[in-house]
Formats: C-alpha cells, sequence, structure tokens
C-alpha cells in the first residue's frame, strides 16, 4: 500500500489515481475524495480503498435495499462515513444543496493565483502599488516574563522576544508559514502601571500580560508596545482569573488607563470582563488544562507524522468496534453487516499494529 501514496507529490495526483481506481468521476465524488485525502491523509484514504476492495470482491456489501451489491465506490464511502469522527462526516457528507455550493466555491478558489510565500516581494507588488487601508486601532496582547527592567524616572522599559517556533496553538489553515526569525519587542510601561506585586512577580519568575498599542520603531529595529494595562499571571490561572486576590488588593493595577486619562481612552478592565479577546489570545489560553486522554498520551509518543497517520485510524477502530458490538447486540437473525464490520475492525486494527510498530 505505501508503494503508492510514497510516489504521490501533490493531493491532486493523489485523488486522481484514487479516483481511477474507484471508478468515480462525477463532481461530488471527487470533492468528497478531496476531502478525505486533505483532512486524514493519503495513508488512511489507500488503506480505505484497498479495505474497500477486498469487500467488494467478497460481494460483502449490499445496498440499504439488498437489490443489489454496492459498487466500489459506493463500499469506499460507505465503510469511510463509518470510519471517521461526527465532525469529519459533517465535513465530508454535507446535504446534497450543501455539496453542491461548496463545490462551486472550491471551483471559484482554482480560479485565484497561489500565493507564493518564497517570492512574496514579487507576488504582492499590486499590493504596494495601490493606496494603503487606514487602521484605525492597534490591540496587541504580549504574555511571558521580562528577563531584565530598565527604570527611568517615569517609565520601566523591558525587552521580550518571541520566537514564532515555539506556537503553542496552530493557526487557521490556508496561511503562509510564520517567518523563522525571532520577533523582538520593547515595551514601555508607565511608572504608575508597575505596581509592588508586578515588580515581585516578575522578580520570582511569573508571567505577566501587557495589553496595549504596538508600532514599529525604525531605529531599534523592534516591535515597540505602549502598555495600557499590565497585569501578574497566577500560576495556573485562567487569563479572566488569575491573580484575583492581588488584583482586588490594588484596583487602581486593573485599569488599562490611568485615572487621568480615562475620559478620554477605553473603558477600565473589569476582571469580569478581561480585556483579552479571544481574536488576540487563542480562546484554549484562558481555558483550565484539560487533561490528555488516553489516546492523546498515546498519540504523544509517535513522531508528528506518525501520529497524523494513527490519529484517523484511531477514530475508525473505535468507530467499528462501536458498529461491531451494535449488531451482536441484536438478536442472530438480524445481524446484518457484522461481517463487513469484523473485517473492518481486524484490517483497522492490524495497520495500527503495523504502524505503531515501526516507531520500535
Amino acid at each position: 500500500m505505501t508503494k503508492y501514496f510514497l510516489k504521490m507529490v501533490n493531493n491532486e495526483e493523489i485523488v486522481k489515481e484514487i479516483a481511477a481506481r474507484l471508478g468515480e468521476t462525477e463532481d461530488i465524488p471527487l470533492w468528497q475524495l478531496t476531502k478525505i485525502v486533505q483532512r486524514n491523509g493519503a495513508h488512511y484514504a489507500y488503506f480505505m480503498v484497498e479495505s474497500a476492495e477486498e469487500i467488494h470482491r467478497e460481494g460483502l456489501m449490499m445496498v440499504a435495499d439488498g437489490s443489489r451489491l454496492r459498487t466500489l465506490g459506493g463500499v469506499f464511502f460507505n465503510i469511510v462515513r463509518a470510519g471517521v469522527s461526527s465532525r469529519l462526516r459533517n465535513e465530508i457528507f454535507p446535504a446534497q444543496s450543501v455539496k453542491e455550493k461548496l463545490i462551486k466555491y472550491d471551483r471559484f478558489l482554482k480560479t485565484l493565483p497561489v500565493f507564493n510565500w518564497e517570492e512574496r516581494i514579487t507576488d504582492l507588488t499590486p499590493l504596494f502599488n495601490q493606496p494603503a487601508g487606514e487602521v484605525k486601532n492597534v490591540h496587541i496582547v504580549l504574555r511571558g516574563n521580562p528577563k531584565h527592567i530598565e527604570m527611568r524616572q517615569e517609565l520601566v522599559v523591558f525587552r521580550m522576544t518571541f520566537d514564532p517556533n515555539q506556537l503553542d496553538f496552530p493557526l487557521p489553515r490556508g496561511l503562509p508559514p510564520v517567518p523563522t526569525e525571532p520577533t523582538p519587542y520593547i515595551v514601555y510601561v508607565t511608572m504608575r502601571q508597575w505596581k509592588k506585586n508586578i515588580a515581585k512577580s516578575v522578580a520570582n519568575g511569573q508571567a505577566i500580560l501587557v495589553d496595549g498599542t504596538g508600532v514599529l520603531d525604525p531605529v531599534l529595529q523592534a516591535i515597540v508596545v505602549y502598555a495600557r494595562g499590565v497585569r501578574v499571571l497566577g500560576e495556573g490561572a485562567t487569563l479572566a482569573q488569575s491573580n484575583i486576590d492581588d488584583i482586588a488588593d490594588q484596583p487602581s493595577s486593573t485599569s488599562i488607563v490611568d485615572d487621568d486619562d480615562a475620559s478620554e481612552a477605553t473603558p477600565p478592565f473589569h476582571i469580569a470582563e478581561p480585556f483579552v479577546d479571544e481574536a488576540v489570545v487563542p480562546a484554549q489560553t484562558s481555558r483550565p488544562v484539560v487533561p490528555l486522554t488516553a489516546e492523546e498520551a498515546r498519540l504523544a509518543q509517535f513522531t508528528p507524522d506518525l501520529a497524523a497517520k494513527l490519529r484517523p485510524l484511531y477514530s475508525a477502530r473505535k468507530m467499528f468496534e462501536k458498529r461491531y458490538h451494535d449488531i451482536m447486540a441484536k438478536p442472530e437473525n438480524e445481524r446484518s453487516g457484522l461481517q463487513v464490520a469484523k473485517m473492518m475492525l481486524e484490517r483497522t486494527q492490524q495497520q495500527i499494529a503495523l504502524l505503531e510498530g515501526t516507531n520500535q
């Protein structure tokens, strides 16, 4: 099986090869094949093709009314539907009207040029030849721990860097790769904002949250952040709940702006309504840490590439196990599809064992 997908250079070629094997030529099946390959990978797609070929060869799967055997493509899509998560099932097998709209949208996307990251200066020339839009407001949030503080009469200054290779949340699919060079930040905080509990927490290695406006300083060659608010992140606390006791003792430290400027600036920050919004800081950072499931803990033992191949197979195994046990719970004369469910469960288990063995 692996000899097939290792030769493929892109998803389009993989879809064409699988479609030819299944005998599928219509727009909707081809669109669904593309989604299956994109979301679950070539390895999973070829595994399901081989399983479908065996089921079809043995004549094990009939159409719903039992009038005839399913086509090879029908077998393939049926076992994929049974083996993916409900979220993916809704994405790959939506209602007919939704499919048609999504196909039209995908066709529209294909009429647009591909963004060339390596040649982005040339690729984006038309952008710089046209007037730029005007930004009305800039909001930036930094979360981390300063290593060295410089204090002046009216302000505190510290330097921080962000390594994009350490992103702890996934970016939306379709965005270009993040530059690998660290981004330098210079942060200006007024003395009125630099409260005693903040200074003490920074000295103890605790993280702080800086909310402000960022601009490019061509002299320092860094993004300079003018802080509107600074507060301490309590150990293990969420953004909305961090260090509430300290903040309650010093209410002035919870304001985004100084009291003197309150009439001209944004509303003050309240604990119940944190100034950090989900578009700025990823939602998962504002929730309690959830322990890994047994499945995710096991996947963490493997390389990212291997884990990506195993994840859909784990999902398929769970689905086929449920299907098998549901059928076995029925009276013996009503156990239609038991042989297929058993075979798919065994094949999935064998494939998982084979892949897990490659990590030994």
